[in-house]
């Protein structure tokens, strides 16, 4: 469990140099990329980096804490289409540069994929389902 959690934590604080971030999404508020070569599949399972690059800082106000990207493995049932997020990283600076402000490792509860949104454009990525590399 240690050495997972190591790997998943190596993994999104050094995805920003290696990876290659194609837009998937863009609005007012932030910018959803995915990462390709991240993705790994398992029977109908699919795993796959993605980020959210924010216009504004947000601010965590619990904690106090300001960030301007986040990073995400999201785990996908292909075949009940259903998404969970297993581990996400705050960055101080835009495309995950920066310092990692917060981290989080456990994993959330499957959920159904939400039609039209972001949900349903990465878990098309993350199982194949789409043939393009740019969904907008």
């Amino acid at each position: 469990m240690t050495r997972s959690i190591l790997m998943i934590l190596l993994a999104l604080s050094s995805s920003s140099a290696m990876a290659k971030w194609i837009k998937v999404d863009n609005n007012k508020e932030f910018t959803t990329y995915a990462d390709h070569a991240s993705i790994r599949r398992h029977g109908h399972f699919a795993k796959l980096m993605s980020m959210y690059e924010y216009r504004s800082v947000q601010t965590n106000i619990t904690d106090s804490f300001s960030y301007l990207s986040t990073q995400q493995q999201g785990e996908y049932d292909c075949k009940e289409e259903k998404s969970r997020m297993l581990a996400s990283s705050l960055h101080s600076k835009k495309m995950g540069k920066g310092r990692v402000i917060h981290y989080k490792s456990s994993p959330m509860e499957s959920m159904t994929v939400s039609t039209n949104g972001i949900d349903e454009a990465l878990w098309k990525i993350a199982c194949g389902k789409t043939q393009t590399h740019q969904l907008k």
